[in-house]
């Protein structure tokens, strides 16, 4: 499947990361889920990190090498 394209440069995709993680102010949300609704790229970036966030939640924590 081709990437998809922003409808405009100036998106955050920091601030869609965040969403995905649940680590923003109500302000903050409110503008990302704004860029969710509007633009087709952002909407895809944020459910390819919920996936990939439920996907590897459950896994073991890497072994340290080294202390």
């Amino acid at each position: 499947m081709p990437a998809l394209t922003h409808l405009s440069s100036d998106h955050d995709e920091t601030l869609i990361a965040r969403l995905a993680a649940g680590d923003l102010s109500e302000a903050e949300a409110t503008r990302a889920r704004a860029l969710t609704s509007s633009c087709p790229a952002c909407a895809q970036l944020e459910t390819d990190l919920r996936s990939i966030i439920a996907a590897t939640s459950g896994l073991p924590a890497p072994r340290r090498t080294r202390e």
